[in-house]
C-alpha cells in the first residue's frame, strides 16, 4: 500500500511539470508555424517588389526603344522589336487597314465543301441523324454560323451511343486545339469528362495548351479604348492588357503588349514562386493596370503550408521528447531509490531476524546452563536438559553457519569441495535431520540407489535443509513432503515438493533474491532471515547448475535444484 501511494505521489509530481512543459511546447509550435508563414509572406512581398521594379525598368527601356524606332519594312521592324523587347512582353505590328501582321496569323483552313454546308442546314431542318453522320464522315473543319466547330460535339454524341471510338475525339482535339477559342475549350472540357481515362487525359492536355499568340493578342486588342493616353508620341493602353504602341508614317502601328499570359515570364521570382492573376489587395500584388493585377504566390502552396506545419511539429516533437526523456529518467531514478529503500528495509529486517534467531537459542543455552551450574536440577531431568542444550547449540551453530555461507556467497567466495557420493545418502541424511527437528511432519524420499552425484555433500545438505525448513514454515499443513532426485540427461534434478498454499506468479520471480520472501503476510507470521532460497540458488550455481520453482496457488510448490553430472 505504501509503495502504491509513493508511486501515485511520484506520478502526480511528474505530471504537473510535464503538462506545463507540453503547454509551452504547444505554444512554441504554434508560434513557429506562424513565424514560418510570416517568413513565406515576407519573401513573397519582397519578390513582388523586385518584380515590379524590374518590370518598370524594362518598360522604361522599351519606351525608349520605341521612341528611337526608325520607319522600316515589317520584317525589319519585327526583328528590331524582338531584339529589344522585355522578356514579359510580346511584339505586335498592325497594318494600316487594322490587320495583325505580327505575330503572324495561322494559315486558313480549307473551305468546307458545299455538301458540308447542306449537312449543316439539315441539322436544324432535315434528317438530323443523316446530317450528323455526314458531317462526322467528311466535314472535320465545318463550323456553325456562330463560328464554332460542329465536329467534336456531334462525334461525342456518337461516342455516347457507342458508334464512334473515343480516341477519334481526342485526336481531333489535339489537331485543332490551337484554333479553339476559350468558350469552345470550356464546353469541350466538360463534355470529355466521361471518356475513358487515357483518352480524357489526352484531350484535356490538348485543351490546356495556351492559345496561339496571334489568337490571344487578337482577342485582347478587340478591347475598346477608354483608358488610352498619348505620352511622348506613344499610345499607351491600360486595361486588360498594357500596350506601348508607336504609329509609323506608313500608318503601321508597332509596339509591345504585356498581358496576363506573358507576365509568367516576368523576371525576379525565385523558382518556387509564380505570378497568378486576380487582385489580392495585399503587398504581394504586382499592379500594371487597374485591370491587370497579378500577385506572387507559391508554385506549390500546399507544400509550403505543410513545411510551416512541419516547423511547428518539430518544435513540439522536441518538447515532447524532452518531457518523455525527463519523465523516463525521473522514473528510473525513483525506481532505483525505491529499490534502495526497500533493500535497506529488508536488510534491517534481516538483521532483526538474525538477531531473533540467535537470541532464542542463546537464551535457551543460558537458561539451561544456569540450571546445570546451580546444581539444583534433579537427576532424572538432567538428560532431557542436556539433549535440549545440545539441540539449541546445534541450532545456534546452524544459524551461524548459514550466515557465514551467505556472506561467502555474497562476496563470491563460496568454496565448493566436490566428491562423488550416492544421492540417496544425501537425501536420507537430510530426512533424518528434518525428523529430529520436526518429528510431527512426514517426509517421503525417492532416490535411485545407483545414482551418484559429484557435489559438495555439505552444501547440498544445506540446500535440502533450507528447502525443507521453508516447507515446514510456509506449508505446515502440506506434508508429507516429497524429496526426490532423478537423472535428466547430463544433470541431476533434486526437488522438494509440498501440497501447501503455493506461491503467486509475481512472487516466483523474486523469492530467490536476498531478503525477499514469498508472501509478506505469511512471512510476518513466521521466523526467518530471507536468505535461505538465495543460498539455495547460490549453491546450485556454484556447482554449475541453477534453481527454480514450479507452483500452483492452492495446490502446492516444487522447488527444483539442477546439478551437473560430471562424466555422465
Amino acid at each position: 500500500m505504501r509503495a502504491s501511494l509513493a508511486w501515485l505521489l511520484f506520478a502526480l509530481g511528474a505530471a504537473i511539470p510535464s503538462v506545463a512543459v507540453l503547454v509551452v511546447a504547444l505554444r512554441a509550435a504554434s508560434t513557429e508555424s506562424a513565424r514560418a508563414r510570416e517568413e513565406q509572406f515576407a519573401e513573397r512581398v519582397a519578390a513582388a517588389q523586385a518584380t515590379k521594379r524590374d518590370v518598370d525598368a524594362a518598360l522604361a527601356r522599351a519606351t525608349e526603344t520605341l521612341r528611337r524606332l526608325e520607319p522600316a519594312a515589317v520584317s525589319r521592324l519585327e526583328s528590331r522589336l524582338m531584339a529589344e523587347k522585355p522578356d514579359f512582353a510580346d511584339v505586335v505590328v498592325i497594318g494600316a487597314e487594322g490587320q495583325m501582321l505580327v505575330p503572324k496569323p495561322m494559315t486558313d483552313e480549307p473551305p468546307s465543301p458545299p455538301e458540308c454546308l447542306t449537312h449543316r442546314a439539315e441539322l436544324l431542318e432535315g434528317d438530323r441523324t443523316a446530317a450528323r453522320d455526314g458531317i462526322i464522315g467528311a466535314c472535320p473543319h465545318l463550323k456553325s454560323e456562330q463560328g464554332r466547330y460542329l465536329w467534336p460535339l456531334l462525334a461525342l454524341e456518337r461516342v455516347a451511343e457507342g458508334s464512334t471510338p473515343a480516341d477519334a475525339v481526342a485526336t481531333w482535339i489535339e489537331e485543332h486545339a490551337a484554333r479553339l477559342g476559350p468558350a469552345e475549350r470550356s464546353v469541350l472540357r466538360a463534355r470529355v469528362a466521361p471518356l475513358p481515362e487515357k483518352v480524357r487525359d489526352a484531350a484535356l492536355g490538348a485543351l490546356d495548351r495556351p492559345l496561339p499568340l496571334h489568337r490571344t493578342l487578337a482577342g485582347l486588342l478587340t478591347e475598346p479604348p477608354g483608358s488610352d493616353s498619348v505620352e511622348a508620341g506613344l499610345r499607351i493602353h491600360r486595361g486588360r492588357y498594357l500596350s506601348l504602341v508607336r504609329t509609323m508614317p506608313e500608318g503601321i502601328d508597332a509596339g509591345f503588349v504585356v498581358h496576363e499570359s506573358s507576365m509568367i515570364r516576368a523576371p525576379g521570382l525565385p523558382a518556387h514562386l509564380v505570378l497568378a492573376a486576380g487582385a489580392r489587395g495585399d503587398a504581394t500584388d504586382v499592379v500594371l493596370t487597374p485591370s491587370l493585377v497579378l500577385h506572387v504566390e507559391p508554385k506549390d502552396g500546399a507544400s509550403l503550408d505543410a513545411e510551416a506545419r512541419r516547423s511547428g511539429r518539430r518544435i513540439l516533437a522536441v518538447g515532447v521528447a524532452g518531457v518523455l526523456t525527463a519523465v523516463a529518467l525521473a522514473t528510473v531514478l525513483f525506481a532505483r531509490a525505491r529499490k534502495a529503500q526497500r533493500l535497506a528495509e529488508l536488510r534491517t529486517d534481516f538483521v532483526a531476524a538474525v538477531s531473533h534467531e540467535l537470541r532464542t537459542p542463546l537464551a535457551s543455552v543460558r537458561m539451561l546452563s544456569e540450571l546445570l551450574e546451580t546444581g539444583e536440577l534433579p537427576d532424572d531431568e538432567r538428560p532431557e536438559v542436556e539433549r535440549t542444550l545440545a539441540g539449541e547449540a546445534r541450532r545456534l551453530s546452524d544459524t551461524v553457519e548459514r550466515m557465514l555461507r551467505f556472506g561467502a556467497l555474497a562476496r563470491g567466495r563460496l568454496s565448493v569441495q566436490k566428491s562423488r557420493v550416492p544421492a540417496s545418502c544425501i537425501l536420507e541424511d537430510a530426512r533424518d535431520r528434518f525428523h529430529k527437528a520436526h518429528p510431527d511432519k512426514g517426509i517421503v524420499v525417492d532416490a535411485p540407489p545407483s545414482l551418484e552425484m559429484h557435489v559438495d555433500p555439505g552444501l547440498v545438505g544445506l540446500v535440502l535443509d533450507n528447502l525443507l525448513s521453508n516447507a515446514a514454515k510456509y506449508a505446515a499443513e502440506g506434508h508429507p513432503y516429497r524429496v526426490e532426485v532423478r537423472r535428466d540427461g547430463r544433470h541431476a534434478l533434486l526437488s522438494v515438493s509440498d501440497s501447501g498454499p503455493g506461491i503467486a506468479a509475481r512472487a516466483r520471480r523474486r523469492i530467490f533474491s536476498p531478503f525477499e520472501r514469498a508472501d509478506d503476510r505469511l512471512s510476518r507470521a513466521t521466523e526467518g532471515t530471507g536468505v535461505g532460497l538465495s543460498l539455495v540458488r547460490g549453491v546450485a550455481r556454484a556447482h554449475g547448475g541453477d534453481a527454480f520453482v514450479k507452483s500452483t496457488v492452492g495446490a502446492g510448490s516444487t522447488f527444483v535444484v539442477r546439478f551437473p553430472l560430471e562424466g555422465s
